[in-house]
């Protein structure tokens, strides 16, 4: 035993390396340069891995291939009602993440201007977060134009001429937010037209006592918000509703107790792109 510690004594001591606690004390720039490229080629995240990371308070992916039941993918199981009065529901629509195949789903209805018809994603435990902040997106592929001097509507939630709002764009394609019809006075026009038979990414914010629209991830107007918060009363839904005609694809619904920064709804976008 003597004699094997006198020979590794007398041997050069590269031939003996060093050893740190918890790391080999050779190749330590390698590995480090290793880990640089393996975090340089991780995957970017998704867009629904952007949109968990934000916490939505519903998620709705609008994939299932039939039913009435619009799944919350956002894990509370807030679940909502797929609903046709006399209006169109088609499942299995070409979704706006290409990526991954989850379909959208398709809800036209004529509403007031023809015989009353409808054709809505409804959620009924909502109404209390749209007294404070909040935020709506959706991805929007309009079908066909609005009614001459009407509007298409996407998000919806109010007791007609009471309380609440109503969302979508109007005529020459521009996202709006109104409440003139809903106990306030207000009309929102956003400042960027969407792009008929193609997918739109829609937000639209409320802080505070401003309302902002984005389209595409940009912002398209910011406007003090006159406003009453819809009270449990009020129907809340996406697509046509409330008399109001809409014709499109909707994908990826999702609704947040909270106002979102612009950059994380930049992110979506990028994420989508």
């Amino acid at each position: 035993m003597r004699s094997l510690l006198l020979v590794r004594s007398l041997l050069p001591a590269v031939l003996f390396p060093a050893v740190a606690c918890g790391r080999v004390g050779f190749g330590g720039d390698a590995q480090d340069a290793h880990d640089a490229h393996d975090a340089h080629d991780a995957a970017p995240p998704t867009y629904v891995d952007a949109v968990l990371a934000h916490g939505p308070y519903a998620y709705y992916r609008l994939g299932d291939p039939q039913g009435t039941v619009a799944r919350d993918s956002g894990g509370a199981q807030r679940d909502a009602v797929i609903i046709s009065i006399d209006g169109t529901v088609v499942h299995g629509r070409a979704g706006a993440l290409t990526a991954d195949g989850d379909a959208a789903l398709q809800l036209s209805a004529l509403g007031n201007f023809g015989d009353g018809d409808a054709a809505y994603v409804r959620m009924s435990d909502v109404w209390p977060m749209w007294a404070s902040d909040f935020t709506l997106e959706a991805f929007v592929r309009p079908l066909a134009p609005p009614p001459a001097n009407w509007r298409h509507s996407l998000w919806v939630c109010e007791n007609y001429a009471n309380n609440g709002l109503r969302t979508g764009w109007n005529d020459n394609w521009f996202p709006m937010v109104w409440t003139d019809e809903s106990g306030a006075a207000g009309q929102y026009v956003g400042a960027i037209a969407i792009t008929p038979d193609a997918w739109n990414h829609l937000a639209i914010v409320r802080r505070a006592d401003t309302i902002e629209i984005y389209a595409n991830g940009v912002a398209a107007g910011a406007f003090a918000f006159d406003y009453v918060p819809p009270d449990p009363t009020a129907r809340c839904a996406f697509g046509a509703l409330n008399g109001m005609p809409s014709s499109a694809d909707i994908d990826e619904a999702a609704l947040y107790d909270r106002a979102l920064q612009a950059d994380e709804l930049a992110s979506h976008v990028t994420a989508w792109r």
